[in-house]
């Protein structure tokens, strides 16, 4: 018995060619992939307007793509082009949310833990407070309830 771990379109691809030998292990929650967006301290004092613009903009994407899966579907499969069906199969699999959450906080603390472990970083060197990396002003003003982490 051999497994593989892949994205799509591999996935859907391998279950096309690999017919009734070929099984998908529903794992639900096993691997969580997230986009971060990230601005210098600098640049978000300087161009707030732009960068609450830019928050907005995906906050009104991502409400097109659930009042329009359909269309959102066909739109990704020609401007990735990769065809319908795949884009079709996978698409549960996809959560579209604008959010800033406790989660990715616990995710880098853990990297942070790794990475000593392994000797990527000194012993020596301070953990960082991340908390002071991350700013959710600005999501807080177009989209508050976005936000679930417990400090302002």
């Amino acid at each position: 018995m051999d497994a593989i771990s892949v994205w799509e379109p591999w996935g859907h691809i391998a279950l096309e060619l690999g017919g009734a030998d070929v099984a998908v292990i529903d794992t639900p929650k096993l691997y969580s992939q997230t986009f971060n967006l990230l601005v210098s301290n600098e640049y978000r004092l300087a161009q707030t307007r732009k960068s609450i613009a830019v928050l907005g903009a995906l906050d009104e994407a991502i409400q097109f793509i659930k009042k329009n899966p359909d269309e959102a579907k066909r739109i990704l499969a020609r401007d990735v082009g990769i065809d319908l069906e795949t884009v079709k199969a996978a698409w549960s699999t996809y959560q579209f949310e604008l959010t800033l959450q406790q989660s990715l906080l616990t995710t880098v603390q853990g990297q942070a833990r790794w990475a000593r472990r392994e000797g990527h970083v000194g012993s020596a060197l301070a953990e960082p407070e991340f908390l002071n990396f991350i700013d959710s002003s600005l999501l807080r003003k177009i989209k508050p309830n976005a936000v679930d982490f417990v400090y302002p």
